[in-house]
């Protein structure tokens, strides 16, 4: 048997049909249906657990024909655990060390880390909640101008009660009302 053999039978690739959410661990869970086993019929596993980054949870877009995810699984008895996944759908182009966070769909929304240090929000619409709450505090279609005023009438408000009504952004004195022109903060349309 030759070490190409042996990782024959460790490793395969699939694509992923379908996904869930289990109800009491919320892991996610995959249907893949995987290259063709050494009989001729096609491989398929079940509500398998993905093993990607703990900190990072989703859950894969439905495949459209044959465009979908694709799985590299490793065989673990009647298991096949997901150590890997690509979709190459709704790709996006990176500069040389930038890093972008994307759900999937047409019109995801996208977090995009510069190199430089900006972070470019990518969304048609902004939610902000509470952990565990239910209804979200709409900002609803982002603008400079309405960002502005939002940024304003929070800072305001922390403004109001400490210090004596006196508060410090980004190292510059705040004045309500006023714009922030901060070379820090800044979101690309």
């Amino acid at each position: 048997m030759t070490f190409d053999d042996m990782l024959d039978g460790l490793f395969a690739f699939g694509r992923t049909v379908r996904s869930v959410q289990a109800t009491a661990t919320k892991n996610v869970l995959v249907y893949i249906r995987g290259d063709r086993a050494r009989d001729g019929s096609e491989e398929t596993h079940d509500k398998q657990s993905m093993w990607l980054m703990s900190p990072i949870l989703y859950r894969p877009a439905a495949p459209r024909g044959t465009e979908g995810e694709e799985a590299l699984f490793l065989r673990r008895g009647n298991e096949a655990v997901v150590i890997g996944t690509r979709d190459l759908r709704w790709q996006v182009e990176l500069a040389e060390g930038e890093c972008v966070v994307r759900a999937l769909g047409d019109n995801a929304a996208r977090i995009r880390l510069k190199a430089d240090g900006t972070v470019v929000v990518e969304a048609t619409r902004i939610d902000v909640k509470a952990p565990g709450s239910q209804a979200p505090a709409t900002l609803g279609l982002v603008t400079d101008q309405k960002l502005s005023a939002e940024l304003n009438k929070l800072v305001t408000t922390l403004a109001t009660g400490a210090n004596g009504g006196g508060a410090v952004v980004f190292g510059t004195p705040y004045v309500p009302g006023t714009d922030l022109k901060s070379q820090r903060f800044k979101v690309d349309q």
